[in-house]
């Protein structure tokens, strides 16, 4: 029998455990993801030429995701360069983004995706932390200058 100090200590565990990647996974996700990916084979790859993020307004610096959306632009059109200049994690949201895009007009492809992930939720849920602090790394890095503004 565990005594109740154990049984405490793994619900507070639990309670500071990160979401998982099943749970953020919801079908809004995949409907937001169609237009959003769709638009960045409209969209101008050298951006639209109004800052929409007020950060490096203020501060003059870049914020975390600036140049994300002209990077996911220029990958959509294949302007590699580009898209590795302006956010080099675009590489690895742009297919996401598709995966994302297409579940949502493929109900089927989105329920076996969904199926996928929670087969194996703890080691994606792992990787997909691992790399969001890779990317609040890489944010903090070009914020401090070590890596160009777009």
């Amino acid at each position: 029998m565990r005594s109740m100090a154990a049984e405490s200590q793994q619900g507070a565990r639990r309670a500071w455990s990160l979401p998982r990647l099943s749970v953020l996974l919801t079908r809004p996700v995949f409907y937001f993801a169609l237009p959003a990916f769709i638009a960045t084979f409209f969209l101008p790859v050298h951006g639209v030429g109004a800052p929409s993020c007020p950060v490096p307004l203020v501060t003059g610096r870049p914020c975390l995701g600036c140049g994300m959306t002209r990077a996911l632009t220029a990958l959509s059109h294949g302007e590699f360069g580009i898209a590795w200049f302006d956010h080099p994690f675009s590489y690895l949201v742009w297919p996401v983004m598709a995966w994302l895009a297409l579940g949502a007009v493929v109900p089927k492809l989105r329920r076996r995706s969904l199926e996928y992930v929670e087969r194996r939720d703890p080691s994606l849920s792992r990787l997909a932390w691992t790399l969001f602090a890779l990317f609040l790394a890489f944010g903090v890095f070009r914020f401090a200058g070590g890596y160009p503004a777009p």
